[in-house]
């Protein structure tokens, strides 16, 4: 019932965030909802009891939605200033994020500041540091504060929105030496000596990475074992992207479930291996199941806070400890039931983390591997060999890792289509191998030798040149991989109707719903979907008008031009930045989603980085026929970059002059 429960839940939490804008559709919902519990009810479908309860968990959503965020919400952010420059101290609330020639720092103000939220939570980017700090450190320094601001693109990534889900109500930025004052230690205060203590040996790890390690294994090492992610680069996140394993670049589920069955393994095969007299006398009070569920957990929640414990890992933390609870009750196979009360625990604790793209592609990817776990046709017409051979056991791993991977590819790719404009399909077998890599040897290993070196301090980092080894290797397979053709597959973003459409033929399919031709016309409704948004179609064209679209590029301009006849200009791409490029995340998406993959005519206005930063990844991204600048020239890294990509593509560039 628990599961069921939770979907009526969370179906409330989805009503309620609509009604602030579609109050009468809610409301409307809400009726039909609990006319189809009646009629379901009449039918035998569900006793009074069940449906009551589902309907009462579906209300409880809505009611737990108005009151923890529609109540409790301050007037959404605008752009602001101050004139002057002002002092502000305040205290480093969360694990410190370096990069190259940068440090942010998020810090809760002691005192009120000008453009305040509720939280005065202050993201303060040093650049040009000469020092580093660490979570819970007391700081001063004297900046102009303003309010993040959002881009006005629909449907497009806002920036404002995704700082006011993690508090922050200002930002600011420091340059130079000095810029920020040290006042206080984090350990010289009792609740932050803990956290402190983490970030130091985070800061000792990567310091040692850096002295030891060359590009690309130490944006890989720092990133999958830490959790710093700046020292990663945007073409190495594009490949991984394109090969479907950029999951595998955030510590969220995956490392810490292959830490945890790793540990978990080794620590009962010891208590199985201990003498006969030991092992008898131990299982009088407790298994060496329970042992190793309890020894697991430490490790595992050691990593996630030297990971930073941010938002994706603490999630995840959670999950391993549900599971590992469930084996120490016994009720391991009750996986529906463990995944709807983690699901209920972080829902309850924020509930507008169902909208968070990384809760909803993890518990959307476990749900699907129970769901075929405990499908009875995965076990029907299997039988196991009394003595399997080697080969066979292989064979039917791997042919269990490649169904897995499918399964978890497939219930995914609507979402990842939605958030990223790609269909990862590579990813079916590219993850088959990539996963048991990342977690039986480059994780192990790279974790192995953080921990040896904050045990023995020093410089370098321990077994440096065989992390490397195996670091460079994995990124030189990968990189090999995203070059294949038509790897990289960009699509429009589904609808959210189509969306529905799919999960819902899914749901019908896993339920065994009506009979053969039912379930074959919804297979092939199924089939059909993925192949429409494969093909991303160029639809509603505007006859014999034109449709000129302004892009918010920030700081630049970038307009696109679609004519009558169908061709497509486009003027600028905005600017490119050191872990943004507009190019990337503004221009192509609104492209695709427009069913754009040809442009006949691009042009560059005039050679500064605000106008052409961003066209360099649209040329080698898109299919141009025509590029046009003014003749001019410029020797920065933008301008080289935008010259190669059109040698890339194999372009000239028109001068345009007046006349």
């Amino acid at each position: 019932m628990l599961p069921s429960l939770t979907v009526s839940f969370i179906v409330g939490l989805l009503v309620g965030s609509q009604i602030p804008y579609f109050p009468l559709s809610a409301s409307f919902f809400l009726f039909l909802s609990a006319l189809g519990a009646f009629i379901l009810e009449r039918l035998n479908r569900f006793s009074v009891r069940q449906a009551s309860w589902l309907y009462g968990a579906l209300l409880v959503g809505v009611v737990y939605w108005s009151v923890a965020v529609n109540l409790t919400a301050h007037d959404p952010m605008i752009e602001q200033s101050i004139d002057a420059v002002i002092d502000v101290t305040g205290r480093i609330v969360a694990p410190v994020q370096p990069a190259p020639d940068r440090l942010v720092m998020v810090i809760r103000s002691d005192n009120p500041i000008p453009v305040s939220g509720p939280s005065g939570h202050i993201r303060l980017t040093w650049r040009t540091p000469d020092r580093m700090f660490f979570q819970g450190d007391r700081v001063g320094f004297r900046a102009m504060l303003r309010s993040p601001s959002g881009s006005l693109n629909p449907g497009g990534f806002d920036y404002a929105v995704y700082l006011e889900r993690q508090g922050i109500d200002a930002i600011a930025t420091v340059t130079g030496s000095e810029a920020v004052e040290f006042l206080e230690s984090g350990r010289a205060n009792a609740w932050w000596t803990i956290w402190n203590q983490f970030d130091r040996w985070r800061s000792s790890i990567r310091l040692a990475a850096l002295q030891t390690l060359p590009q690309p294994a130490l944006g890989l090492y720092v990133g999958i074992i830490i959790g710093d992610r700046g020292y990663l680069g945007p073409d190495l996140r594009d490949q991984f992207m394109a090969t479907g394993t950029v999951h595998l670049l955030s510590i969220s589920g995956s490392h810490l479930g292959l830490v945890a069955l790793l540990v978990f393994a080794v620590v009962r095969w010891v208590m199985i291996v201990l003498p006969a007299d030991w092992l008898l006398a131990m299982t009088r009070r407790i298994t060496p199941t329970r042992i190793a569920a309890v020894c697991t957990f430490v490790p595992v929640a050691g990593y996630a806070f030297l990971a930073g414990a941010e938002l994706a890992t603490t999630r995840s933390l959670l999950m391993v400890t549900v599971g590992l609870s469930a084996i120490w009750l016994g009720q391991e196979r009750r996986l529906f039931h463990a995944l709807s009360a983690a699901a209920l625990a972080i829902l309850l604790h924020d509930p507008q983390a169902l909208f968070d793209i990384s809760f909803q592609l993890f518990f959307l990817s476990v749900f699907a591997l129970a769901g075929w776990l405990s499908w009875p046709a995965t076990h029907e017409g299997q039988t196991l060999p009394n003595e399997p051979s080697l080969l066979k056991s292989c064979a039917r791993w791997g042919r269990d890792a490649i169904v897995m991977s499918g399964v978890v590819t497939v219930v995914t790719l609507p979402l990842v289509a939605y958030y990223f404009n790609q269909l990862p399909w590579l990813g079916l077998l590219a993850n088959v191998v990539a996963v048991p890599v990342m977690g039986i040897l480059l994780v192990p290993i790279g974790l192995g030798a953080g921990i040896w070196q904050i045990i023995v301090g020093g410089n370098l980092l321990p077994l440096a040149s065989l992390n490397q080894w195996f670091l460079e290797h994995f990124v030189a397979a990968v990189r090999l991989v995203s070059m294949l053709p038509g790897v990289e597959w960009h699509v429009a973003a589904p609808s959210a109707l189509t969306m529905v459409t799919f999960y819902s033929c899914l749901a019908l399919l896993w339920w065994r719903v009506g009979g053969t031709a039912f379930r074959s016309a919804t297979g092939a409704g199924v089939l059909l979907l993925l192949l429409w948004w494969a093909w991303s179609p160029r639809m509603f064209l505007d006859g014999d008008h034109f449709r000129v679209t302004f892009l918010d590029v920030g700081q630049g301009d970038s307009a696109v031009v679609e004519l009558p006849d169908g061709q497509v200009v486009l003027i600028d791409g905005g600017a490119t930045y050191e872990r943004f490029d507009m190019g990337r995340g503004v221009v192509a998406p609104f492209l695709w989603n427009r069913g754009i993959r040809i442009i006949d005519q691009v042009i560059g206005t005039h050679p500064q980085l605000d106008h052409v930063g961003g066209l360099a990844w649209v040329i080698r991204h898109f299919v141009v026929k025509n590029y046009w600048g003014s003749g001019e020239t410029r020797e920065e890294v933008f301008y080289r970059r935008l010259q190669h990509s059109l040698a890339t593509q194999g372009l000239q560039e028109g001068v345009a002059r007046e006349g």
